[in-house]
């Protein structure tokens, strides 16, 4: 990328505002933020590609490694292999989820996947 596109897309910054939840049957995300960016362009981010930012920074160092009880739970509801990755996570010495059928697990807490979505007021 040169860098002028570098720069545009670097300061081209996305802030969430508000938030209000919605049931979204076609999402295919357990959750979905809609965002404006500095130039008032609606877009969507979904819960899985939040996930996958996080998993980067902490692989970068740029954040400290999280809990594999807690990659274990969000692995186990949204199958994102936080916990297949050594480097995101440490032995917190909690009880770890099985890993069983995360869809079953998932239908059980959270309706059959029925996603849901969060943004501005108005525009979902």
């Amino acid at each position: 990328m040169n860098a002028s596109k570098h720069q545009r897309v670097f300061f081209n910054r996305a802030f969430a505002e508000s938030a209000e939840r919605q049931i979204c049957e076609g999402c295919f995300e357990p959750l979905v933020f809609a965002m404006r960016d500095k130039h008032g362009v609606l877009f969507s981010v979904g819960l899985t590609a939040m996930l996958q930012c996080l998993r980067f920074a902490v692989e970068k160092g740029d954040l400290p490694r999280l809990p594999g009880s807690w990659c274990g739970e969000v692995d186990s509801r949204y199958d994102t292999g936080l916990h297949d990755s050594d480097g995101v996570w440490y032995d917190d010495g909690a009880l770890k989820c099985s890993g069983g059928n995360s869809d079953e697990i998932r239908q059980v807490r959270y309706g059959g996947g029925s996603g849901a979505v969060s943004g501005l007021p108005g525009d979902v």
